[in-house]
């Protein structure tokens, strides 16, 4: 934008603006996932099939349906591989931005990473696979 405006003297913002408008946005979407998260986080899924190509890190989404049947995003990271250790750390996470509150149910796949993980961080959740 600097750049569009030959030189950022001719902004009306400086880097500051910027920074607190992306915190302020950041704060909002934690609000309305931790809104969500608590209507319709009694099921979630941890869903660790992604990977993004530049720099081989898992894409690991933890994912619920609201009440139209509309997948809702809770929470998501990138985890430097599929370890029990990154899961367990991103479990903890979660939990601390959703105010401790356990899920009763959490779906995932077969690996016993994340089953390991689950069991740890999440004791009083029912653990299912999904197919």
């Amino acid at each position: 934008m600097a750049t569009e405006a030959r030189g950022s003297q001719h902004l009306n913002f400086i880097e500051a603006d910027c920074d607190n408008f992306i915190m302020k946005k950041h704060a909002e979407f934690l609000k309305k996932s931790k809104r969500d998260y608590a209507l319709f986080g009694d099921a979630i899924y941890f869903n660790t099939t992604f990977k993004t190509n530049n720099y081989n890190m898992v894409c690991a989404a933890i994912v619920g349906v609201n009440n139209h049947g509309q997948s809702v995003l809770f929470g998501c990271g990138l985890l430097d591989g599929e370890t029990t250790e990154a899961c367990k750390w991103l479990f903890t996470v979660f939990l601390q931005a959703m105010e401790g509150r356990e899920p009763e149910t959490v779906f995932t796949d077969q690996a016993q990473a994340i089953a390991a993980a689950t069991s740890k961080v999440l004791p009083n959740s029912h653990h299912r696979l999904c197919l």
